[in-house]
């Protein structure tokens, strides 16, 4: 009895990668209209269509889903055990962990207003309630999403669009967080690269229809179709902000995972790591050699069923022997070569040792170069610049909206994104940093920013009061005006313009 229901096919584990990195989605069409937008989404849908199996698979294999859980044998296939390290998993959550475990604050990036023009307090003050408005909307958590989705996959996506504020809160605008799986950034062909178009869709898993939505910087088009986009004209609205919403993410510009490169090792330690547990398994199930042994009729092939193997000499002749017939594997070799393999994994990966400390004569700067956190920190300080360039893209969004339903009026150079890390580390240090800088007459935001103390030295400086101290100083460093009340200074109009006797 038909239903007209389209049963929807599971989808198709990949296979293999491609490790070249993430193809990017080009289009030569200098705009995108409703002329175009089909074609444009069409052949973008057959590249990111590649990506996508190239995403799926690397999502699968950090969650444990490896090759060697494929593995066949064709030799003692009753002996086929299969273990997965899954150190793949343990590279992620060091990565997303060290570099995206604090607060990604905004800082003011400079007081002087010689360029723009604008009142430096002024700034001071938005770019506190812009920090604001990103902490009731959970950015912190949110970034942490988006760093594990291009950590593993290479790439990561999330939309800003305009929103009235509501329950009290001040943020116009929501952070939407897209599945890598089902969103693609579309840029120019030529040496700009610039946005053109950001699409999203999701699958309706009853009727297997695609919902699309894609953003320009004009346009939004929403309507239905199959795998290579529209089936039908979509509907055309006007997007209000005037750039692309949906802003792509990238790990590094090679457009890889974090443990991609090292995926190789990974195979061979999880190889090293079954056969030693089937070696274990072989040697316990091991065949008992019963040789020149008299059996009464029928013995013999119930033994050989029970995994006892019995020969015999020409005319039984010879000394009986009753043995197990083993092959044990050098645990102590196999132990160095599945050691080998995890720590290269993790010095090319750019996350430190576990080594113990060879005396108590090492210094703190010492361990961390030689346990590989000095790498790691390179590593991470190398991703924050690929991050901030896309994170500059998601800003001017934010901007966009904020200074047009906000009395804020704000400039992307006006913002500075800050990492912090190791906020503990040599605090005592830092804070003697910290106060040397001010007292040599370094501006108090910049000191803030430069010793890493907290994670969020906008509101530091802002709350504990610089700027007024500051001013104050400077009111009560300047010299007194002539003739004012209180300076001990003759007003010149009343002196006499007579001069003085002789005495």
């Amino acid at each position: 009895m038909a239903t007209g229901i389209t049963v929807v096919e599971p989808e198709v584990i990949p296979v293999k990668l491609n490790h070249l990195g993430r193809q990017n989605i080009l289009t030569s069409q200098t705009k995108i209209d409703e002329s175009n937008i089909a074609d444009v989404l069409s052949r973008a849908m057959d590249v990111h269509r590649q990506n996508r199996n190239d995403l799926l698979y690397l999502q699968r294999y950090e969650k444990g889903y490896q090759p060697i859980l494929q593995r066949e044998r064709t030799t003692s296939t009753n002996v086929n055990i299969k273990v997965v390290e899954n150190t793949a998993s343990e590279i992620t959550d060091f990565t997303v962990g060290y570099v995206f475990g604090n607060k990604i604050a905004l800082v003011q990036r400079s007081l002087s207003d010689d360029i723009a023009g604008t009142d430096p307090k002024t700034d001071s003050t938005g770019v506190s309630a812009l920090n604001q408005m990103f902490d009731e909307l959970g950015k912190t958590s949110l970034d942490q999403r988006l760093a594990r989705d291009f950590c593993i996959t290479g790439l990561g996506y999330r939309m800003a669009l305009a929103n009235e504020p509501r329950d009290g809160n001040i943020a116009p605008f929501r952070i939407i967080p897209l599945d890598p799986l089902n969103t693609f950034v579309v840029k120019s062909a030529d040496v700009e690269h610039r946005p053109m178009m950001g699409c999203t869709y999701w699958v309706d898993d009853v009727t297997g229809e695609y919902h699309y939505t894609c953003y320009t910087e004009t346009q939004v088009f929403s309507g239905k179709g199959g795998t290579l986009g529209f089936s039908e004209k979509p509907k055309v609205d006007t997007n209000g902000i005037g750039l692309v919403p949906i802003v792509e993410y990238c790990r590094s510009y090679d457009r890889m995972g974090c443990f991609e490169r090292v995926i190789p090792l990974l195979d061979a330690e999880n190889i090293c790591a079954s056969d030693r547990i089937n070696s274990v398994s072989q040697f316990v199930q091991a065949f008992l050699w019963l040789h020149n042994a008299e059996l009464p009729d029928g013995w013999r092939e119930k033994l050989t069923a029970s995994g006892i193997l019995c020969t015999a000499s020409s005319e039984n002749l010879g000394e009986v022997k009753l043995e197990y017939l083993t092959a044990a594997l050098d645990q102590s070799g196999a132990q160095t070569l599945s050691d080998y393999y995890y720590d290269r994994a993790l010095e090319i990966a750019g996350v430190p040792g576990r080594e113990a400390a060879s005396g108590g004569s090492d210094t703190g700067q010492a361990v961390k170069l030689r346990n590989g956190w000095q790498i790691a920190e390179t590593a991470a300080e190398a991703m924050e610049l690929v991050f901030c360039e896309s994170e500059r893209q998601f800003l001017k969004v934010i901007l966009s909206i904020v200074n047009t339903m906000t009395p804020y009026n704000l400039r992307l150079g006006d913002l500075d994104i800050k990492f912090s890390r190791n906020q503990t580390d040599n605090l005592l240090t830092r804070v003697q940093a910290l106060s040397e800088l001010i007292a040599t007459g370094v501006d108090p935001l910049h000191s803030l920013k430069l010793v890493s103390l907290f994670p969020d030295p906008q509101q530091v400086y802002n709350d504990s009061d610089f700027m007024q101290q500051t001013e104050r100083e400077a009111a009560e460093a300047a010299p007194p005006v002539v003739g004012d009340p209180g300076s001990g200074e003759e007003n010149p109009s009343t002196v006499s313009d007579s001069p003085k006797e002789e005495q």
